[in-house]
């Protein structure tokens, strides 16, 4: 019997502190993994909303280019559904220094923060239907908790 006694002594085996430890490492490993595939979305999700406010900034600006004596003389503000999304863009005329140029700010908002802004210039029209129109863009960067508990 002393010899089955000895035998079981020198097997080699993972104790419940090695098999505990084991767990924790592992779990801890899971978790890391998980809140940084989180962080991406976020991220992606941000980027994507970015995306679709320009998007609907530049729509807006096209429509303007295309139509004919469609610019606004004040300020209008309209909810757009887009992708699924209520957006809020707000035309702004603004002065010009020059007489023969007009300008217009086009915001776009999502949820009261404001994502895309463009200005868009236009050259009075004097002997022509069309105004030459040109447009500059500029993104705004997000609020921190945009997309915050998606």
């Amino acid at each position: 019997m002393s010899a089955s006694k000895s035998k079981l002594k020198n097997e080699n085996g993972l104790s419940m502190i090695e098999v505990l430890v084991a767990l924790a490492i592992f779990a801890s490993t899971v978790v890391l993994a998980l809140s940084s595939l989180q962080l991406q979305l976020n991220r992606q999700h941000k980027i994507e909303i970015r995306h679709l406010a320009g998007h609907l900034s530049n729509n807006f600006a096209t429509q303007l280019q295309l139509s004919n004596n469609s610019w606004p003389n004040s300020s209008q503000t309209f909810q757009q559904n887009y992708a699924g999304k209520t957006w809020t863009v707000k035309l702004s005329p603004q002065g010009s220094p020059l007489s023969h140029w007009k300008s217009l700010n086009v915001e776009v908002l999502l949820e009261g923060v404001l994502l895309a802004t463009q200005t868009i210039y236009s050259k009075a029209a004097i002997n022509s239907r069309q105004d030459n129109l040109s447009v500059q863009s500029n993104y705004t960067q997000p609020s921190r908790n945009l997309g915050a508990g998606r």
